[in-house]
């Protein structure tokens, strides 16, 4: 009786690490999926634990406008897509004119080392649309992907999430991000954002 139990925990102990190893072969082919999902797994914890704003598709884009219209010292983000259109042309304008009030802003965009890239051009785009707006920005080294979505203001609110800085993630996608109070959280993240940026001995590009 007692071999039978041990054979019985062995076999459930490969049944379960079988398991384990197929979940994660799966999170690796679905990686970028999965980074989604755990997007809005942590936005609803966020919001769940009481200091903080749930912010579901369109309200994202009016927060996300006040926060850096109002910005007094910072505003750093670190995004993975942000591009041109209607929706996000005033958020470009609210960066403009907190540089222009002297607030110190960083964007911080995605790159990747493949030719032909749509995230990069995209990227590239909107980066040359905000530098002529005087706005500084900057790319992440590319050898891996930024797939963060984060908005820090004078290193106290943290805007994160799903939502991409893009038309379609604030009219046609299902999205959810939290903003959340939290100086020890916005210096973090602030500082992991600026440690992603690509050194090429230039102030922006």
């Amino acid at each position: 009786m007692h071999r039978e139990a041990e054979i019985h925990v062995q076999v459930c102990k490969s049944l379960a690490a079988g398991l384990l190893g197929l979940a994660l072969h799966i999170s690796l082919v679905l990686n970028q999926r999965m980074m989604e999902l755990a997007s809005y797994v942590v936005a609803l914890f966020m919001a769940a634990s009481g200091n903080a704003e749930l912010l579901l598709n369109d309200a994202y884009l009016p927060k996300a406008e006040e926060l850096i219209g109002t910005a007094r010292k910072s505003v750093t983000i670190g995004m993975y897509l942000m591009s041109k259109g209607d929706r996000i042309s005033e958020v470009e304008r609210c960066l403009a004119a907190a540089v222009k009030r002297g607030v110190a802003v960083q964007v911080i965009l995605e790159q990747s080392a493949e030719r032909n890239d749509d995230i990069t051009q995209t990227n590239r785009e909107t980066a040359a649309t905000l530098k002529l707006l005087g706005v500084p920005v900057f790319f992440d080294r590319p050898e891996r992907r930024s797939h963060l979505k984060v908005i820090v203001v004078d290193r106290r609110y943290v805007l994160l999430g799903s939502h991409n800085l893009t038309n379609s993630a604030m009219e046609k996608n299902n999205e959810a991000s939290v903003l959340y109070d939290d100086t020890s959280m916005a210096v973090k993240l602030e500082s992991f954002i600026i440690s992603l940026k690509e050194d090429t001995g230039q102030k922006s590009r």
